[in-house]
């Protein structure tokens, strides 16, 4: 536990990322993924908390399906954490009352930090600094930040400042005389002109503040947050919120349910470089250009081309006479988009699970209690992966109806059980796993395990798993 007077990080990952498809999924969301940096939008967002102002053990709110890639990423970067799973997403407000309820448990009268997962801030000092100073408002307002906007973007909303309420060095916070939706060209061009600011969609609340206000404006959203809260379960280190009663919450942002209704909301301006990397397009600014002002990651060649953005790691890829696109090639998709059009990404992804449309959302890696593993190839009637085991750690006991398996162990020493023998493969040893087997691979050594799985059969579906006992609680009961 920190101490009292220290602000509690709360961090928002519970977005799917659609607009960054085909990198990012629902599995593996845009701020679980590494683009020009070693550290994932969501360890530098949990590491942008790393000052003295701020309690060491943030507070993490994320969907249930992530809570591997939540450990394994924290862990990563030697962070612990205080995680609350919500089994399926209901917006902004209601992770920000689980937060709150959260830290009420470690001290009476936290300061929270809101911070959503996907952004970049530079320089990440001067941020800190105006947050340990902005803390001085949180016990009458609830503090929002605004960016200067550089461009009339229309993918962000925005915050007309009003009378000035606290000036303190760099900073000068302010009413707020209206919330904005995001707007058209004309109007974005409008609010730029006259000093409108970004809404970051950042916010440093004091819980009970927050929590009074929701109980005058939003009362049985309120309760039904609570209720859901109250009634979940703490799971290895994980609050689990009650999967029924979530059900009842409305998905709502704080914006719609709070600010936008509360007197005792306020802004402050933040000079700093803010990066939503919301779509390819803003996802380009965080590479270097080329003379022609091509933005590149991966194997590119260009040809009388400017403007572009392309993502393309696994394959060359050449572009010729053309400007202004966004090309993102993956492993099994590939997207071109105008620039300007980046938005509509997002649709595509959506349209995923249409009956009609076959577009794969699901990218080759797949995080799991154990480890992970890669989609190398798939095709009629087998698939290969490549499987990362760590050590001390191991997959459930279990059998599959429609498919046959060959591992073959690349590094490291795997424990294989099949039916009642039990047997230890090396580097370049196989061993062949019938359909119908009951079977278990292990990794009780110190080093990673690491091995290609080829399946065969009429069916490879993730979901021809008979798991019969797991260390992770997975068996259905």
């Amino acid at each position: 536990m920190g101490g009292t007077g220290q602000i509690i990080p709360v961090v928002l990952c519970g977005g799917r990322g659609s607009r960054l498809w085909p990198l990012s999924s629902p599995r593996t969301p845009k701020h679980f993924l590494h683009f020009d940096s070693t550290k994932t939008l969501f360890q530098q967002t949990v590491q942008r908390c790393a000052d003295d102002i701020y309690d060491h053990r943030p507070i993490v709110v994320t969907n249930s399906s992530h809570r591997e890639v939540v450990f394994n990423q924290l862990e990563e970067i030697d962070v612990q954490a205080d995680l609350c799973l919500e089994p399926e997403g209901k917006n902004s407000c209601p992770a920000i009352i689980f937060a709150c309820l959260l830290a009420l448990q470690r001290n009476d009268n936290p300061n929270l930090l809101i911070l959503p997962s996907d952004h970049q801030i530079e320089p990440v000092e001067q941020f800190n600094r105006i947050v340990s100073c902005a803390a001085g408002v949180c016990g009458s307002h609830l503090l929002t930040f605004g960016i200067p906007p550089d461009s009339p973007q229309t993918g962000y909303g925005y915050i007309q400042a009003g009378n000035a309420i606290f000036r303190e060095a760099e900073i000068s916070i302010s009413t707020v005389g209206r919330f904005i939706e995001k707007p058209n060209a004309c109007d974005a061009q409008k609010f730029c002109d006259n000093g409108y600011l970004w809404n970051a969609g950042m916010f440093l609340l004091n819980a009970k503040l927050f929590l009074a206000e929701l109980k005058r404006l939003q009362p049985e959203l309120l309760k039904l947050a609570t209720q859901a809260f109250d009634m979940g379960r703490l799971n290895d280190g994980a609050l689990e919120i009650d999967p029924i009663l979530i059900k009842s919450i409305p998905s709502i942002s704080i914006d719609i349910a709070v600010l936008e209704r509360s007197d005792k909301v306020a802004v402050c301006p933040v000079q700093i470089i803010w990066r939503d990397i919301g779509n390819w397009d803003r996802a380009a600014s965080m590479f270097p250009s080329d003379n022609f002002n091509n933005k590149v990651e991966g194997n590119v060649e260009f040809c009388e081309s400017s403007d572009n953005f392309v993502h393309s790691p696994f394959h060359r890829t050449c572009l010729v006479g053309v400007d202004n696109l966004a090309v993102v090639v993956t492993r099994d998709a590939v997207l071109v988009s105008h620039r300007a059009k980046c938005e509509m990404t997002g649709l595509m992804a959506n349209r995923a699970e249409e009956p009609d449309i076959q577009i794969n959302m699901y990218p080759e890696v797949d995080y799991r209690p154990w480890g992970e593993f890669h989609r190398i190839d798939l095709g009629e009637g087998y698939q290969v992966k490549r499987l990362r085991v760590e050590p001390g750690q191991s997959l459930s006991l279990q059998s599959h109806c429609h498919r046959a398996e060959h591992w073959i162990v690349v590094s490291g020493k795997a424990e294989v059980t099949i039916g009642d023998v039990t047997r230890f493969c090396e580097r370049d040893e196989s061993v062949y796993i019938p359909k119908g087997s009951v079977h278990r691979l292990a990794n009780t050594f110190s080093e990673p395990l690491i091995l290609i799985e080829v399946q065969t059969g009429n069916y490879l579906g993730e979901d021809d798993i008979i798991r019969i006992d797991d260390v992770y609680d997975r068996v259905k009961k």
